[in-house]
């Protein structure tokens, strides 16, 4: 039994992270390899609804480098085994490359060490064998950052943005005046800053909000280019406002609540479940909008946009487009998906 059958088997909707866990070790069987396996994605799923955000992905942001893709980069060949059969469980029409789980590792060649006769005392060289590699002979300068501390060397660049929040109501800005990623709090009509939840690990930024409870939340990002923006919100209102086109890639998703955005990114992708959904969009160049929502309006706002293919549908609602092309826009490929509601695009 493989570990893709193992994870069909045990499987399902909004199953917790630890009872997949041990239902796996049941039919593992006392195969390590499986074991293996079945740990890291548990430690993967603990840390975060990989099942959801896979779920929400494109055949070609998996395979190519958007959404989650950057993070799988980072896993190891275990880890990213694990995300591919995830992928291949939720959608399988895809067609997923394989990934090895190990690598070969090079063999080490021992070079024998020179001898000493201490009778005579006489250095002497044991001769090489002529199908082993010739000794290098250029010793190799260390690099300039070699001495330098940890606190030293420079921080790798930030590339993705990740923000989570739970009920408050939130507002995320780019800004051209912060230097770092900066939260203010608003609470009983006092604004105070927030140093807590902000954590950095490599490339990728984390901005956990999940405890703070408040009147209002604002998150001030610098005014840089970035990956992605992937921001988790459960209920209440979000704002999402970028005037500079800063993110290549944005991922938005709430539960319930009323969602803005001012948004200039050539990926965006919006999922909502109940949510009022009002959308600024201009695509600096050929640009992709999809917007799913359960029960709610969404509605459509294209600025600097000329052609537009579109794909709306309202299975209980009605579509209005209004749009009205301008000669030297963008073209953008605008699907929309409401179940219960009305579509405005204008």
């Amino acid at each position: 039994m493989d570990f893709y059958t193992i994870l069909k088997a045990c499987y399902r909707e909004g199953i917790a992270p630890f009872a997949l866990y041990s239902q796996m070790c049941d039919l593992c069987k006392g195969n390590l390899k499986l074991h293996k396996k079945t740990r890291a994605l548990y430690a993967l799923y603990s840390n975060r609804d990989v099942f959801k955000e896979i779920s929400l992905c494109k055949e070609v942001d998996f395979t190519v480098g958007s959404q989650l893709c950057v993070c799988i980069k980072r896993c190891n060949k275990v880890e990213q085994a694990c995300l591919t059969d995830v992928a291949r469980l939720l959608h399988p029409d895809w067609d997923l490359p394989a990934i090895a789980e190990g690598s070969v590792a090079a063999p080490k060649i021992k070079t024998p060490k020179a001898e000493v006769k201490k009778e005579k005392g006489v250095r002497v060289v044991p001769k090489r064998n002529a199908f082993a590699p010739a000794p290098a002979q250029n010793i190799p300068t260390p690099s300039p950052q070699a001495n330098k501390t940890p606190r030293q060397r420079k921080a790798k660049k930030i590339s993705v943005v990740k923000i989570s929040s739970l009920t408050s109501d939130l507002v995320v800005k780019t800004s051209a005046t912060a230097t770092d990623f900066k939260v203010h709090v608003l609470q009983n009509g006092t604004w105070t800053a927030r140093t807590k939840g902000i954590g950095k690990y490599t490339d990728m930024a984390y901005i956990n909000l999940d405890g703070v409870v408040a009147d209002e939340i604002q998150c001030l990002i610098p005014q840089e280019k970035y990956t992605a923006l992937w921001l988790d919100k459960v209920q209440g209102s979000l704002t999402v406002e970028d005037d500079k086109n800063c993110f290549s890639n944005v991922r938005i998703t709430l539960a319930s609540g009323k969602l803005r955005c001012k948004l200039y990114s050539p990926s965006t992708f919006l999922a909502c479940r109940v949510a009022e959904v009002d959308v600024q969009y201009n695509a600096p160049r050929n640009g992709a909008l999809e917007i799913r929502n359960g029960l709610g309006d969404v509605n459509v706002a294209l600025q600097g946009v000329g052609r537009v293919d579109d794909k709306l549908c309202a299975i209980h609602g009605k579509v209005e487009n209004r749009h009205t092309p301008q000669t030297s826009g963008s073209s953008v490929r605008l699907k929309t998906t409401v179940e219960y509601g009305d579509i405005y695009v204008r």
